[in-house]
């Protein structure tokens, strides 16, 4: 029988709170399905409990979309899933730059909108650009 755990996450306001939430839970309820994790929000405090190694992956997702939302991104299911492929992958010397490599602004429209690599890829492609007077892009249409 697997041991049942309990943790308690503090995230820092109400707003990076519901942006990591969800309209109407919604990525609270899709982090519950992906991490085999039972999850209780009361205000900016999350309860997480289940075996060990669901929450113990649970824990690491917060940790990362508390660090996102704390740089001002928009919580949604992609990067979600994009953190837990990361972590199912075991590329845990990736996830501390990841919050970095998500977060940077690469572009400001004229509109105002920022724009932001989606994954560590991407990151290291705009960096290559930027490094590099000649960069060849290998790929379908419009990588280069």
């Amino acid at each position: 029988m697997t041991e049942h755990r309990e943790l308690h996450l503090t995230i820092g306001d109400n707003g990076e709170a519901i942006n990591i939430f969800g309209i109407e839970d919604e990525n609270l309820r899709y982090i519950e399905r992906r991490c085999q994790a039972q999850i209780v929000a009361r205000g900016n405090e999350v309860i997480i409990s289940g075996n060990k190694a669901s929450v113990e992956k649970t824990r690491k997702l917060f940790q990362q979309l508390i660090e996102l939302a704390k740089d001002g991104m928009r919580i949604n299911i992609s990067n979600i899933n994009y953190i837990l492929s990361l972590l199912e992958k075991k590329e845990g010397e990736e996830l501390p730059r990841l919050v970095h490599a998500l977060g940077e602004v690469i572009h400001i429209t004229p509109r105002g909108k920022k724009i932001r690599p989606k994954t560590l890829g991407q990151r290291k492609y705009v960096q290559a650009i930027r490094d590099h007077d000649i960069v060849f892009g290998i790929g379908p249409a419009g990588t280069g």
